[in-house]
């Protein structure tokens, strides 16, 4: 809940969050069930990329990547390799959760895509 709780005031309706999640057992729950039930609790949305949408070297079994956006967002679930735009119209924020704990935030106005 503490990483929920750090994102949700960075969450604009526009904003689209990307994590890399590892998976490991926790006996007392399922980690990713409890960051969608949380998510959801916080207005929040978590869609999984689908590893046919991963980089090649860099697409991993073991590693999810998870799309969170606002519940009450406009925002299309549409993979950015399909979009056919110069730039997309909105602020994301990328926040990754490191290996040590530590949260790193990103935040572009117009991003270009490639």
């Amino acid at each position: 809940e503490i990483l929920i709780k750090a994102i949700d005031p960075l969450m604009g309706p526009n904003t689209l969050a990307l994590f890399s999640y590892e998976h490991r057992p926790y006996p007392e729950y399922d980690p990713r069930h409890e960051f969608e039930r949380l998510s959801e609790l916080y207005n929040m949305k978590v869609r999984v990329v689908p590893l046919s949408e991963h980089h090649e070297c860099y697409s991993a079994d073991d590693i999810e990547i998870w799309e969170v956006s606002r519940l009450s967002s406009c925002l299309k679930q549409t993979s950015f390799s399909t979009v056919h735009s110069t730039e997309v119209n909105m602020t994301p924020a990328v926040v990754e959760a490191g290996g040590r704990g530590e949260l790193i935030i990103r935040n572009w106005g117009q991003v270009p895509v490639v």
